[in-house]
């Protein structure tokens, strides 16, 4: 069992943002997540704040995070104020000496699925995640990491959709014939954990894939999968 002990959460001068702006803290998270190659956005290490209470601390250049114990009522914080009150969270600058001294005491795990279980579970995927929208129209960046798609099957065609062109969630639902709740889930963490990105949804009316292109896409990530 590990041995839990917090570090007093202090932000780190040394470590403020450059320009401070007014941006929501999804927003942020999303920025940092896609910053990698961009040396004066990056954000090496940061905690995950709740009206000054760090529910976590996260090292965005090596994947990692780690949740305040007890795991699940932090994990259950988080998701209730991103599905309520996003405003009561901050992402904090935080120095990697201080996450490092923390990782002593506390077990570190893989970011951005944790971020994608998270989104996952935000308002149980009954309504768009704030600042999404039913309207929000999300294309895949890239295909997400294994671990995070695990076997939820229907994760993967909706993924096989998504990466080729930006859609709703009533688009997917319609082409997938899959329940509203399960794509507005799967739209939610991708969304939270950087994969997707809204883009502008196009004039013409969207035509739903023919079965037999959608069914040789299938053939082919589920093929890709088992190698």
């Amino acid at each position: 069992m590990t041995r839990f002990r917090q570090i007093p959460f202090t932000p780190d001068p040394g470590a403020a943002e450059p320009v401070p702006a007014p941006l929501g803290f999804v927003h942020r998270l999303r920025q940092r997540l896609a910053a990698e190659k961009v040396p004066q956005l990056h954000l090496q290490c940061a905690a995950v704040v709740l009206d000054e209470n760090a529910l976590c601390w996260l090292n965005i250049e090596q994947n990692l995070v780690m949740v305040s114990e007890p795991a699940s009522i932090a994990l259950k914080q988080l998701e209730l104020a991103l599905g309520t009150r996003p405003g009561r969270l901050s992402l904090e600058p935080l120095a990697r000496d201080a996450f490092d001294m923390q990782s002593r005491y506390t077990r570190t795990t893989p970011m951005r699925p944790l971020l994608w279980q998270t989104g996952l579970n935000v308002l149980d995927g009954s309504a768009p995640m704030p600042p999404l929208s039913t309207d929000s129209c999300l294309q895949l960046r890239r295909w997400p990491d294994f671990r995070v798609l695990a076997h939820r099957h229907d994760d993967f065609r909706i993924c096989a959709l998504l990466i080729k062109r930006g859609l709703t969630v009533r688009d997917a639902c319609d082409a997938l014939n899959l329940p509203q709740s399960q794509v507005q889930a799967f739209f939610n963490a991708a969304y939270l954990s950087g994969y997707a990105l809204p883009v502008l949804a196009t004039d013409a009316p969207t035509i739903p894939p023919k079965a037999g292109r959608l069914a040789t896409l299938w053939r082919d990530v589920r093929s890709r999968w088992s190698q």
